[in-house]
C-alpha cells in the first residue's frame, strides 16, 4: 500500500504556510485522511489577526471549518482555535457519535500543536469533547471545561422545528483558548 502524499497544490500550499500560524496543525488534520485540503475563508468573515479555513471535502453530512487566532507572544502558536461543524439536524442526530470522535481528534491535535498542552491531559480532553458532542447531538448544549490552562467551550445548536425540520441547520462549535504562555507552566 502506497503511503498517502498530499496533492501537488496542497504540498505547495503547505510549504508556503510553513511559517504561518497553525501549519503543523493543518498537517495533523490531513494525516487522519478525512480531510484532504483547505479553502481559505475570506478576511471579511474573520476578526483581525485570525486565519480561517474550510476543511475539504465535507464530511458526515456537513461542512467543517477551522479558525485560528494568533498568539501575541509567539506568532507560530495560537491563542484561540475554533472548530465548527455545520450540517442539518438529521446529520447531527444520526452521526453524532462519529462527529464527536472526529471533533475530539481535531481538538486533541489543536491542544498539543497549537497550545502545547501536555500529553497527560489529552485523553481527558478527547473523552470530554466526544461525550459532549454526543450529548448535544439531539438537543442544544452549552458547556465548558478547563484542562489545566486550556479552556474548552462546546456548543451545539439545532434549528427550530417545523415542516422542514429535516432541513434545519445544526451546528457544533468547539472553542479553545489558553491562559498564560503556551508551552510554559503546568
Amino acid at each position: 500500500m502506497k503511503p498517502w502524499t498530499p496533492a501537488p497544490h496542497l504540498a505547495l500550499m503547505l510549504s508556503a504556510q510553513a511559517e504561518a500560524l497553525g501549519a503543523d496543525y493543518l498537517k495533523l488534520i490531513y494525516a487522519d485522511g478525512v480531510f484532504q485540503g483547505v479553502r481559505p475563508i475570506s478576511a471579511e468573515q474573520l476578526m483581525r489577526g485570525e486565519r480561517g479555513y474550510a476543511l475539504t471535502p465535507s464530511a458526515y453530512g456537513g461542512e467543517w471549518s477551522l479558525t485560528l487566532g494568533a498568539s501575541a507572544q509567539q506568532k507560530e502558536l495560537a491563542d484561540k482555535v475554533h472548530l465548527t461543524f455545520v450540517g442539518n439536524t438529521v446529520a447531527l442526530t444520526e452521526s453524532g457519535a462519529t462527529i464527536g470522535k472526529l471533533m475530539a481528534r481535531l481538538s486533541s491535535a489543536a491542544a498539543s500543536s497549537c497550545f502545547r498542552v501536555g500529553s497527560e491531559r489529552l485523553p481527558a480532553l478527547k473523552s470530554w469533547v466526544e461525550n459532549s458532542v454526543r450529548s448535544g447531538a439531539r438537543a442544544d448544549l452549552n458547556t465548558e471545561r478547563s484542562f489545566g490552562p486550556l479552556r474548552v467551550q462546546l456548543l451545539t445548536h439545532h434549528g427550530g422545528g417545523g415542516a422542514e425540520a429535516a432541513q434545519d441547520l445544526a451546528e457544533v462549535d468547539v472553542l479553545m483558548s489558553r491562559t498564560g504562555q503556551p508551552g510554559i507552566g503546568a
